[in-house]
């Protein structure tokens, strides 16, 4: 399993990805039973931005066992995702 040595909540990622496209996201805490409405809406389109097994994943932390290999078994150097943000994002002028 491969994964960033450092565990973020969403939140924080969201505001790392934020910061780095220097936008300042308007976040405010929203019940599952609101997401689950949201895409249980949004189901019917072709693509939804939403579906409920997104919603479900959301609903518990998604860390890797520390004891599981990762880069350094591959023989990858591994970048975090403060390192690797300003060579994935860059902010719209």
């Amino acid at each position: 399993m491969l994964f960033d040595p450092e565990a973020l909540a969403y939140r924080e990622l969201v505001g790392r990805v934020a910061a780095q496209l220097e936008r300042d996201p308007r976040l405010m805490p929203m019940p599952f039973i609101a997401w689950r409405l949201a895409a249980a809406l949004l189901a019917p389109l072709p693509s939804p931005l939403l579906t409920k097994d997104q919603v479900l994943l959301m609903q518990n932390d998604n860390l890797a066992d520390p004891d599981t290999g990762g880069f350094a078994d591959l023989g990858i150097m591994p970048h975090t995702l403060h390192d690797s943000l300003p060579r994935c994002l860059t902010p719209k002028g």
